[in-house]
């Protein structure tokens, strides 16, 4: 039998081309010919925006928007034009080569399916796979579904038909909707009356909160069962399908869905219809239950008939929360006709709003009526529908908390401590999940909230000093622990106190094993301990009173564990201080030293004397007495890190210890002194993140020897890693360590010594360089060793990758050369820096932006550029903040957001290594245009215009090829040619062109003639005309930024028409070649290459398999 594979590699051998040729050519996207999958169905629809198309292949049950553009593509998918003759037919009908529209539709199609070539995501099936393996994936699945998780029931839509079709048309008539009508108004009032009365018990039936919990569970899943019902049933009013439906666990508790997507085949109306229908049924039957409790208040299914109301009008309360995307979210975005309306809403309130407000005609701030006469449409939506949903929120979140004060936790609380065998510890299990399904659902917001509100006040430099962050965390401490008497919340202070403890330990644990086994680590492993102990003691304590017969075993546990804890508190001080000489001491820290332990005896004898059994006043002397006296062990650190990167974090630590002194002399709860013990721990947490240098270093100036470099790089790289360990370790560790380091100099007879945090001594000129950077090579070493014992290697280490990174480029060559080869650790460093200057340097040999600078130039560039570290979801650059840096992507994806007059943001690129923003930085101060932000953890490589400018007063050349680059690229970047491209791609277009010349009646291009060649003006003018000389028929004249010639560019056709310069006139002129090869590069958008490709290669090992047998 021969098969397709025989076949092909048949084909392969006859046609006596190569196997790789054939494969470079099956992978070719630009000779693709996409073929729209047979059965697609078409639906012209329009909105206030004018008309759009939405595809739907009902095979594979996936749809697609269209615009009229992308429908003029889509109408010539029929597999006889390839990609690149799409790109042509798109610039004969609009004028403008379309390669990032076209690439990326033919990829948005095949990826949802609705072209006969399917797609095979192999990197997305092998990540997945690997995925799997992991165990972070499962736990992260598991969460996934206990948030949602969909079980789809095969056949619902042929159900849901069969109920429309046997009376369920009926509920559409418009009788039907008027008794609706009726029934919603007057029924919602008058369960209202009956709820706000209260008569009845939402968690009660018959007594017995157990059984009013299940029957609240069972009613719960009928009233979602009716609203998903209503949209399906509207769905196949309007003869639409219903893709998929059943049931669905939705924050850990069972519910159902219906898929209704195949509505968007139709118009605004039917939209509105199917997703009104929800919240609709709610109403109707919310205002039937009303009626009945009303007219029969004696029924005995009264209480149910409660309970399932107030679900329903729950049901409705949450779906029409324009802050969730349901229902209500929905209904108002199809009927304003804006997309995105939420994201665009709290966009212009960030910034466009406020903009606004602070400028106006003179400067001045607009008032109210100016201001709101002077918004758009659009923007009074935005400003409306903004401040509506912060209101809604708060209110959302207060009606939640005193509804779980009223109602739910009281209720919840008396069946945990009811019950009793394994059926009440059942539905105490399921009152958990009801809890916290609620507390996800009333939370979610504000914490997400709360987090980009610290991320945007990150973003603006407010954190950049920890002394401000400790100042916002001690008031937010002081502020939590408030909450419990504001809100008269029992439960509240429990819960903060576990919280805090949890992440005081999780931080300090972290923290220590940054310092890995010095007196720092240690230390910070009994805190960690401490904070642990701790944690398990109150939980232990909150078994006892909720379960009478766990109490004594409870008590007991907890009283034990806050033994440890307390010892392990004090260990944590003793360790700082065994490690200090006291004799080195200022008068004013032994006075405190002193103050302290006389002080401990008297309140010891104190809190002794208070009554009660002898357990109790050890615990309560313990709870006072060791705080104190941990504070008094750890005076001469906190001043020794007053003044560093790490204070802030051992002030807050003081505080702490204070207040749980204080919180034991009153009797009172000690939740401020664990927030505060968790804010200490996030503060060392933080400064230990932004340890650093002391930036970058000065150039060294022109005509210095080799020598001079080696000098200074050491003298650098030993500054910097004492100030780096002064800040980690303690002004009075770092001037131990200098004069350590000094006698050991000077017994080696090293001709360096450290004085004041800088390096004092000079190399001997007679010295050989190999022998001077192997003496400053073993002082480097030793300096390390020492730092390593106090802050453990890994710190040390680290402080020597960080300062190695600030040298100069041509400090750390030489000092590479002669010096670091000689140090433990450091070596490697050397060696990844050549590696990483030559991946630099091919990075910019590969962008368009510096094609024309030679290979010294571009090795010049690599060594000014700068790695930074960011972080998925921070922003790089901001737009409208002063441009200073020039960026290229080393790894991960960054994307490009830019924010138009209404303050709504669009992402309109996407980053990948090797592409770059911030180019005009390099030349003038400017604005950035755009916000550009990391999508995945990336790396960017930063160069600045001052090491640029420093650069070029050396090589004069440099500016000015950059400026003919940026010239050349604004000049296309201006022409509807070119609209359709990203900057890249016209700076790709840039450096493919070179200059011609031309002078005055000088012919360029000949009537009749086949060409090669497409041209822009840059300067001059130039005539065209048809015709010979002797008969000329003018037919216009161009100049700068207008071009000629682009039909040779798609098609080996006739000059249509002859050009001549009328003055000294320059072009810019782009080969048939080289168009040909940008637009087979560009046309490789990174998902439409990996679709693409996937399917291909499958296609390709076929042949090559059968090829080798």
């Amino acid at each position: 039998m021969t098969t397709e594979s025989d076949a092909q590699a048949a084909e392969i051998e006859i046609r006596g081309v190569g196997l790789w040729q054939w494969v470079q050519a099956q992978l070719d996207i630009a000779h693709y010919r996409p073929q729209a999958a047979p059965g697609v169905v078409v639906s012209r629809l329009s909105d206030r925006n004018g008309i759009y198309f939405v595809i739907k292949n009902p095979a594979a049950s996936t749809y697609y928007r269209l615009s009229q553009r992308d429908h003029f593509l889509w109408e010539r998918m029929d597999g006889t034009q390839t990609v690149k003759d799409l790109v042509v037919a798109f610039f004969m009908a609009y004028g403008s080569f379309a390669f990032a529209r076209v690439a990326g539709l033919v990829a948005g199609l095949k990826a949802n399916r609705l072209l006969v070539d399917q797609p095979v995501l192999v990197y997305q099936q092998a990540s997945r796979q690997l995925q799997r393996r992991s165990v972070s994936f499962r736990v992260a699945n598991l969460w996934q579904a206990f948030l949602q998780k969909q079980f789809a029931i095969s056949g619902m839509d042929r159900f849901l038909a069969g109920v429309y079709n046997h009376g369920g048309r009926l509920l559409f008539t418009w009788p039907a909707q008027l008794v609706f009508v009726l029934v919603s108004l007057i029924g919602v009032v008058l369960y209202m009356r009956l709820f706000t009365s209260g008569a009845f018990n939402v968690l009660g039936a018959q007594g017995s909160v157990a059984s009013g919990l299940l029957w609240l569970l069972l009613l719960n899943l009928i009233s979602i069962l009716l609203h998903e019902m209503s949209h399906g049933l509207t769905v196949k009013h309007y003869g639409r399908e219903v893709r998929r439906a059943g049931f669905m666990i939705y924050f850990g508790l069972p519910a159902f869905f219906v898929d209704t997507t195949d509505i968007w085949l139709e118009g605004k109306r039917p939209r509105l219809a199917v997703t009104w229908a929800g919240p609709y049924s709610g109403l109707i039957l919310a205002g039937i239950c009303g009626i009945v409790l009303t007219l029969w208040p004696g029924l005995a299914v009264n209480a149910l008939l409660f309970q399932f109301a107030f679900l329903a009008l729950l049901t409705v309360f949450v779906n029409l929360n324009p802050l969730l995307e349901l229902d209500g979210y929905y209904l108002l975005m199809d009927w304003l006709e804006i997309p995105m309306l939420r994201r665009k809403s709290l966009e212009f309130l960030r910034s466009g709003l406020w903009s606004q407000l602070r400028t106006s005609n003179g400067g001045q701030r607009p008032s109210p009526a100016t201001l709101l006469r002077g918004l758009s449409r659009d923007e009074r939506i935005f400003t409306v529908f903004g401040f509506l949903s912060a209101l809604w929120t708060a209110y959302a979140v207060l009606i939640g908390i005193s509804f779980w004060q009223a109602r739910l936790a009281g209720s919840l609380s008396s069946l945990f401590r009811n019950s009793r065998g394994l059926s009440g510890l059942m539905l105490a299990l399921v009152g958990v999940l009801i809890s916290l399904a609620f507390v996800v659902a009333v939370g979610t917001y504000p914490l997400l909230l709360a987090r980009r509100s610290v991320r945007w006040t990150a973003g603006r430099g407010l954190f950049s000093n920890l002394w401000r962050v400790a100042a916002m965390l001690v008031a937010l401490a002081v502020a939590l622990a408030l909450l419990p008497r504001w809100f008269e919340a029992a439960w509240l202070e429990p819960a903060l106190a576990i919280a805090a403890l949890a992440a005081a330990g999780w931080l300090a644990w972290r923290n220590s094993a940054q310092f890995a086994s010095s007196r720092l680590g240690w230390s910070l492993r009994c805190l960690a301990a401490f904070a642990g102990l701790m944690l398990l003691a109150t939980m232990a304590g909150l078994v006892a009173p909720s379960r009478l017969d766990l109490t004594q075993a409870a008590n007991a546990a907890a009283g034990w564990l806050r033994a440890a804890a307390w010892v392990a508190l004090l260990q944590s001080g003793l360790i700082l201080l065994a490690s200090i000489d006291l004799r080195q001491l200022s008068r004013g820290e032994k006075l405190a030293l002193l103050a302290g332990w006389l002080i401990s005896y008297p309140l010891a004898v104190m809190m002794a004397s208070q009554p009660g059994n002898g357990v109790a006043t050890i615990a309560a002397v313990a709870a006072a007495l060791v705080p104190l006296l941990t504070l008094t062990c750890l005076t001469p650190t906190f001043t020794s890190f007053w003044r560093t990167g790490m204070g802030p974090g051992w002030a807050v630590l003081a505080l702490a210890l204070a207040s749980m002194v204080v919180a034991a002399l009153a009797g009172a709860p000690a939740t401020l002194s664990w927030l505060l013990l968790a804010a200490a721990a996030t503060l060392h947490w933080l400064a230990l993140r932004r340890l650093g240098s002391r930036g970058k270093q000065p150039e060294a100036g022109a005509l210095v020897d080799d020598r001079l470099l080696l000098q200074r790089a050491f003298d650098w790289t030993a500054a910097s890693v004492l100030a780096q360990f002064s800040e980690m370790a303690g002004r009075r560790a770092a001037l131990a360590l200098a004069s350590s380091f000094n006698n050991l100099a000077l017994a080696a007879g090293w001709p360096v010594k450290l004085r004041n945090g800088q390096v004092v001594g000079q190399l001997p000129t007679d010295e050989p360089l190999a022998a001077a950077g192997q003496t400053l090579g073993a002082a480097l070493t030793v300096l390390l060793d020492l730092a390593g014992d106090e802050i453990g290697q890994t710190l040390a280490l680290r402080t020597l990758q960080r300062a190695y990174d600030s040298l100069a480029w041509e400090d750390r060559e030489v000092g590479g050369q002669y010096m670091f080869r000689h140090v433990a650790g450091a070596d490697a460093l050397s060696a990844a820096f050549e590696s990483t200057q030559r991946d630099y340097a091919r990075l910019l040999r590969q962008m368009p932006l510096f094609s024309a600078m030679s290979r010294d130039e571009i090795e010049l560039l690599a060594g000014r550029l700068q790695p930074r570290q960011i972080k998925a979801g921070r922003d790089i650059v901001r737009q409208g903040d002063p441009a200073d840096d020039f960026f290229v992507v080393a790894s991960g994806q960054v994307e490009v957001i830019v924010q138009d007059e209404q303050g709504a943001n669009e992402t309109v690129n996407r980053l990948a290594r090797g592409d770059y923003f911030g180019e005009l930085a390099l030349l003038h101060a400017a604005v950035r245009s755009a916000t550009c932000r990391a999508v995945t953890p990336s790396q960017v490589l930063a160069l600045s215009r001052t090491d640029f400018d420093q650069l070029v007063r050396g090589h004069f050349s440099l500016r000015s090829k950059l400026d003919e680059s940026v010239q050349r690229w604004e000049l296309l970047r201006t022409l509807p040619l070119f609209a359709e491209l990203d900057g890249v791609q016209v700076q790709a277009v840039a450096a493919g062109m070179h200059s011609q010349r031309f002078g005055p009646g000088q012919e360029i291009v000949r009537e009749g003639e086949v060409g090669d060649l497409f041209y822009v003006v840059e300067t001059g003018r130039v005539q065209v005309f048809l015709g010979a000389r002797d008969a000329e028929r003018v037919l216009r004249q161009s100049g700068p930024g207008e071009y000629f010639g682009e039909i040779a560019l798609l098609a080996a056709a006739p000059r249509t028409a002859s050009v001549r310069a009328l003055e000294e006139t320059t072009l810019l002129a782009l080969r048939k070649d080289n168009f040909e090869r940008l637009v087979a590069e560009n046309l490789y958008a990174s998902r439409a290459l990996e679709l693409e490709s996937s399917r291909r290669m499958l296609q390709s090992r076929r042949s090559a398999a059968h090829a080798g047998t």
